[in-house]
């Protein structure tokens, strides 16, 4: 393991054992090291959880005619392909964000929502204007188009972790 010591904590590095390599100009750790009292020179350990782009659609309502934005997509930064955002991940989107920060973005909140169509309730998105349910069907379809031609770059909404917090990004 190779630490980036400053030079005014050399005297300590060498009293914790730790040796100079003037081949590759960087600190060792020799193996089986106590790294607690090394803490502070260690590099940062990534994060554990992926991060997700969240891909927005603007569309006009259907309802009322105001624009606003479909939460349609996602993917982390391992994938190369997104993922439809159908009622689970939906579901679990709306647990990381709020309807107001939806909102800031264009885009109505993530809720259950009864369909006159399925006779059932789902996760859905909604209208930022009217709330009225943004069908998975139609939105599916939108999204079945873009995979098969991609003539256009998902726009990205927001990212987040999926067990800490989502953060908006302008559109």
């Amino acid at each position: 393991m190779e630490l980036d010591i400053p030079y005014k904590d050399t005297d300590q590095a060498k009293a914790l054992g730790l040796r100079w390599d003037p081949h590759s100009h960087s600190w060792h750790v020799p193996p089986g090291s106590d790294l607690g009292p090394l803490a502070k020179w260690l590099p940062p350990r990534p994060p554990s959880d992926p991060l997700l782009a969240i891909a927005g659609l603007p569309q006009p309502c259907w309802k009322c005619g105001a624009p606003t934005v479909a939460v349609i997509a996602c993917k982390d930064d391992t994938l190369e392909e997104w993922i439809f955002a159908n009622a689970g991940l939906l579901e679990m989107l709306a647990s990381q964000i709020s309807s107001a920060e939806l909102a800031t973005v264009g885009a109505g909140p993530l809720r259950p929502r009864y369909s006159k169509i399925t006779k059932c309730s789902y996760w859905s998105n909604g209208c930022v204007k009217c709330d009225a349910l943004l069908g998975e069907l139609p939105l599916f379809e939108e999204f079945s188009e873009y995979m098969s031609h991609q003539r256009y770059e998902l726009p990205v909404i927001a990212r987040a972790k999926l067990r800490n917090s989502l953060r908006p990004v302008a559109v």
